[in-house]
Formats: structure tokens, C-alpha cells, sequence
């Protein structure tokens, strides 16, 4: 079992090392990727004692836990190791300090994030908001953008990106051209229909979509449809199955009361067929600009760019398939 173990810890780490993150002990147990069945207690006394701990300089240099790498037994091309209390593989404690800046970037782009929810949140079928990609993993820069995932009403998915670009755009929060970082891309849209991601996946054990889901940080989900969008999406549990889903509430928006009224409103108004009009509107008009445009253009088994029922995808800076292809060149070495 400690073979296997240790097999999963290296796959687990190889792949967050290429996207340049170190990890704390409970996120290394619950992104682990396919491991055997191990204990939480037995998983941390396996790291207590095959982890080679870096002590920081102001870490008093006789603390008895550290372990000489030349005395630990997975000393080679295949261990990792720590530093103040985040794990990553040999030779990358910068990854430490590239954490903590990120993650500073990362608030603050939340703020803006929260900003740009407020105003959208009241926006006919919208149904949850989620802060994605580089914000909601922590590993944002000075040059990110705040990248959501909107989920929508049946059938309303062109509707609801017509309204929150223009909103976005009135508010001076839209990305567009070279005005990138710390403006808002609405880079995904699927409808309640379409929770299930396998139909995107690049590969079978897309890694990189699998941990994109549970990094995803609800800001605007008053019906609780992560939990539906997680169950939705039950193939990851083959790869993760010690994942739990993001339960932080710290930004959570909730409807104002006339938000709501005017949303309830509007959705009244455009149901059925009449709706279905306004949305097929929305689609034409959309769809005829992007005809124009680079990033809306889809491209044949290209997943970065989807069109279709119910989804818009439009993130041609897709790197799954590059990352996935570094990752398993990574740990058959």
C-alpha cells in the first residue's frame, strides 16, 4: 500500500508543480489522485515520516521532526517535501512564497469578482455565479483577470451573457482587448441541463477540469447548485475520490429584496415561446459578432471554444491538453 501511496502523492504534486502551487496537508489528502484507500491518521503519519522538512531561516535549526534527506527513503527524482507546512517537490520551495502571492492577488481580485456579482446577480436567469480558473485556485498575478462560471436557466444561457457583458461593459468591469487584468471574462455559461463537464473533457482523466471544479468559490448560489453541479459529475470520483467540494461562504451573495422582484419580473415576461424568442435573438446577434472575432471562432475537437445547447465556452487560452501531455511525460520518467 505505501508503493501506491507514495505513487499518488508524486502524481498528485508532479501536476501541481507544473501549475506552480505548493500544497498544504489537507489539500495533498484530498487532491490526491487515485490513491489506494488510506485513513486520514495513516495518510499523515506516512508524510510525517517520508517528508524531508525545509526550516525556514527563522525555525529553530534543532527541532527534532526534520529529516536529512540523505536518511529518508524516497530521497531520489521521486520525494517532495515541506516548508512551512506546504508540500512540494524537491527543489521548489520557492513555491512557498509564490503561494502566498498569489493568494494576496487572488483576494484581491475576489474583491472585484464580489463588485461585478453585485451587479449581476439580479440579471434574468441567473441561477449561480462562481469565481473560476487562476482566482479560485489562488494562483493568480498582477496581469490576471477575474474569470466566472455562470450557471443559467434552461435555455437561456445567450440571454444571460447578452445582459452581463453589457452590464459589465457599463460598469467598466468587461475585459476586452488588452484591458485584461483585474477586468471580468465571462469565459464559461452552461445551463441548469448541463451541469455534467465529461462531454468537455479533453481526455478521460482530464486532471486539469477535474480540479477545477472543486476550486471553484461560489459567490451568488442561493439554490446550492455547486452541490448539484459536483453530483452532476460523479466521473471525477474515480481519480479523487477523497475530494471535497469548496464550502467557503466568505464572499456568498445573496438577492436584494428588489433585485429579486426584478428578476422575477423579467423571467415572467420572457417564458415560453416568447422567451425562447428573445433568446434565439440574443444567440443570432451574438454569434454574428463572433464571426468576427478570434476567440468565438469553434474549431473542430477543439474543447477551448465550445458553441453548442445550453454551453458557451470561450477561452481559447485552453492549456488542458499541454498540461496534461506535461504531466504524464512527468511521472513516466
Amino acid at each position: 500500500m505505501n508503493k501506491l501511496l507514495q505513487q499518488a502523492i508524486i502524481r498528485t504534486l508532479t501536476y501541481f508543480d507544473i501549475v506552480k502551487k505548493s500544497l498544504t496537508r489537507a489539500e495533498l489528502f484530498s487532491f490526491l489522485w487515485q490513491p489506494p484507500f488510506v485513513g486520514r491518521e495513516e495518510f499523515n503519519k506516512y508524510l510525517e515520516e517520508n517528508t524531508v522538512v525545509i526550516l525556514s531561516e527563522a525555525k529553530d535549526p534543532l527541532r527534532s521532526n526534520v529529516r536529512d534527506s540523505s536518511a529518508t527513503p524516497q530521497n531520489d527524482k521521486k520525494s517532495w517535501q515541506a516548508k512551512d507546512g506546504l508540500y512540494f517537490l524537491p527543489g521548489h520551495d520557492e513555491f512557498v512564497e509564490k503561494r502566498a502571492a498569489g493568494r494576496e492577488h487572488s483576494d484581491r481580485l475576489l474583491k472585484i469578482a464580489v463588485r461585478a456579482v453585485k451587479k449581476i446577480r439580479s440579471i434574468p436567469f441567473v441561477r449561480a455565479i462562481f469565481v473560476c480558473n487562476s482566482v479560485g485556485s489562488g494562483t493568480a498575478s498582477d496581469n490576471s483577470d477575474v474569470d466566472l462560471f455562470i450557471i443559467t436557466a434552461p435555455k437561456r444561457v445567450w440571454l444571460v451573457r447578452f445582459f452581463t457583458n453589457i452590464t459589465m461593459l457599463l460598469f467598466g468591469l468587461r475585459r476586452h482587448g488588452d484591458k485584461v487584468a483585474g477586468k471580468v471574462c465571462l469565459s464559461f455559461l452552461v445551463d441548469e441541463k448541463k451541469l455534467n463537464m465529461a462531454p468537455w473533457r479533453v481526455c478521460d482523466d482530464d486532471i486539469y477540469l477535474a480540479y477545477w471544479l472543486f476550486q471553484l468559490i461560489p459567490l451568488y448560489d442561493p439554490n446550492n447548485l455547486y452541490d448539484k453541479l459536483i453530483a452532476a459529475n460523479g466521473w471525477v470520483k474515480k481519480y479523487l475520490p477523497n475530494v471535497k467540494k469548496n464550502s467557503t461562504d466568505t464572499f456568498a451573495l445573496t438577492d436584494s429584496v428588489w433585485g429579486l422582484k426584478w428578476k422575477n419580473l423579467w423571467e415572467k415576461f420572457w417564458t415560453g415561446a416568447y422567451g425562447d424568442l428573445i433568446e434565439n435573438q440574443a444567440r443570432g446577434t451574438q454569434q454574428a459578432k463572433m464571426k468576427f472575432s478570434s476567440h468565438g471562432k469553434v474549431r473542430p475537437h477543439d474543447k477551448s471554444v465550445i458553441v453548442g445547447e445550453g454551453v458557451i465556452k470561450l477561452h481559447e487560452g485552453d492549456t488542458r491538453e499541454e498540461l496534461h501531455r506535461q504531466w504524464l511525460d512527468a511521472i513516466s520518467e
